[in-house]
This record gives structure tokens, C-alpha cells and sequence, in this order.
């Protein structure tokens, strides 16, 4: 390759300033902050009554399905741990209790190839819980995260932000790895993590990324079906989103 790694990673990260279209990053997150309240709080209700939930876990999937007639709640964390809901019963459902055929038809998908399930057990208010999902569901049913690739050839950044968990992360990558840096920040776009970044990118470009980050502007079609900002654009200032 005939670029240096400090030469690709600035190719790559520039690329993000040649977006006219779409909201700034420091905008968005200030959009959807009404979905990042609601994962969280709900991310820590179950931390809070889920032994086996722990902070460093990620919550991935909720939503409510229909299994036989009956009608279920399932909420994933991390690679095959489930709370299973049985919205009739307001029960939860352990291993005894699943139903036939459920784990196949229910839990299996493309995107989880997991093959052993675990199911964990709520120990606070099951109705509580249920009416925390049920006030909020648009958002906990909506989509968790957002993820925004660009490429120059082969070689790629990706901003990946990560709703239901609080969470943004910028890497820059090439497939075979000439390139392979990740910078971790919280929701709020403050540095989070940064030992091994630091020593690959070094502190004056890591602080530029970290003053210019804001800055990103996102492609609207990577928002724009989001109910709580299709509602909140009623209203915003001409400036915000061009």
C-alpha cells in the first residue's frame, strides 16, 4: 500500500465533512434524546431486577410477538440471554415453560446463530415492567442503533451509534487490517475507553477527532423514519437540518 495509516485514516475521516445533506452529530443525538432516556431507563430497570444483566451487557432486542394465539414479550441481551414475557399471565417464562417450537420459531433469525438459549429471571414487578414496554413502546420498538459506513476503495469508517446502549464508536478498518483503529465515546460524544486508540492515532489527532466529531453531518435516510424526529422536525429551527 502506498499511503501511510495516518495518510488514510484523514482521507477517511474527511469524508464525513463532504456531506451536505442531513443533521450535524451533536444534532441528532440532541433529537433523539427522548429515545436515548427511554433505553436507558429501561436498560436499567432490568439491570436493576436481572442478576444475571450486568452494566458491561448489551440489550439488543425488544419487541412483542405472537406465538400460538398467545402473545409474548422478548427482550435479548447480549447472544442468547432472553426475558420472556407472558403478556396474558404477566409471568415470566423459564426453560420448563417455553412452548413448542418457540426457540425456532421465535428466537432463531439471521442475525443469531446461536444454538443454546438462556432464559433469566425478572425479579421486580412484573406488571411494572410491562407497563413501562407498553407507555413506551414506539420508541422500544424502534430502530436501536444507527450505522454510517464510507469507503475509499476497499478501506472504510463507520460511526456506529448504539441507542439502546448508550453508546457511539468511529473506526477506521481496511480488510486486511493495515488499518485497524476504534475510538469509543459515550452518548453524550465525550471520550470513553481510549488506551489502545491513543497509542495508534496519537493525542493531537485523537483531539482533533474528538473536537470535529460533533461536527459529522448524518445522511437523512439514516434518521428520517424516526417517529420521535419526524415530530420534533415540525419545530426545529431552519439551521438545524439542511
Amino acid at each position: 500500500m502506498n499511503i501511510s495509516k495516518n495518510e488514510l485514516r484523514n482521507k477517511l475521516f474527511e469524508k464525513y465533512f463532504e456531506i451536505n445533506d442531513g443533521v450535524t452529530l451533536s444534532n441528532l443525538m440532541d433529537l433523539l434524546k427522548p429515545n436515548i432516556e427511554t433505553f436507558k431507563n429501561f436498560r436499567q430497570l432490568l439491570m436493576n431486577n436481572t442478576r444475571e444483566f450486568k452494566w458491561f451487557q448489551t440489550l439488543k432486542r425488544i419487541n412483542t410477538i405472537e406465538h400460538n394465539q398467545r402473545k409474548y414479550l422478548i427482550i435479548e441481551i447480549g447472544l442468547g440471554k432472553y426475558i420472556i414475557v407472558d403478556l396474558l399471565k404477566e409471568q415470566i417464562l423459564t426453560k420448563k415453560h417455553i412452548p413448542s417450537k418457540f426457540e425456532k420459531e421465535i428466537l432463531m433469525n439471521k442475525d443469531n446463530y446461536c444454538d443454546i438459549y438462556h432464559y433469566l429471571k425478572y425479579e421486580g414487578d412484573i406488571q411494572g415492567l410491562i407497563k413501562y414496554y407498553n407507555d413506551n413502546q414506539e420508541i422500544l420498538n424502534s430502530k436501536k442503533e444507527i450505522n454510517y459506513k464510507i469507503n475509499i476503495g476497499e478501506a472504510y469508517t463507520y460511526l456506529y451509534i448504539d441507542l439502546a446502549n448508550s453508546k457511539i464508536q468511529l473506526g477506521f478498518q481496511t480488510p486486511d487490517q493495515f488499518l485497524y483503529e476504534r475510538l469509543f465515546f459515550n452518548i453524550d460524544l465525550t471520550p470513553f475507553c481510549m488506551q489502545d486508540a491513543q497509542e495508534k492515532i496519537g493525542i493531537e489527532k485523537m483531539n482533533e477527532i474528538f473536537d470535529r466529531i460533533k461536527n459529522i453531518r448524518i445522511p437523512k435516510e439514516l434518521y428520517e423514519d424516526n417517529a420521535v424526529i419526524k415530530e420534533k422536525q415540525k419545530v426545529l429551527k431552519k439551521d438545524t437540518v439542511i
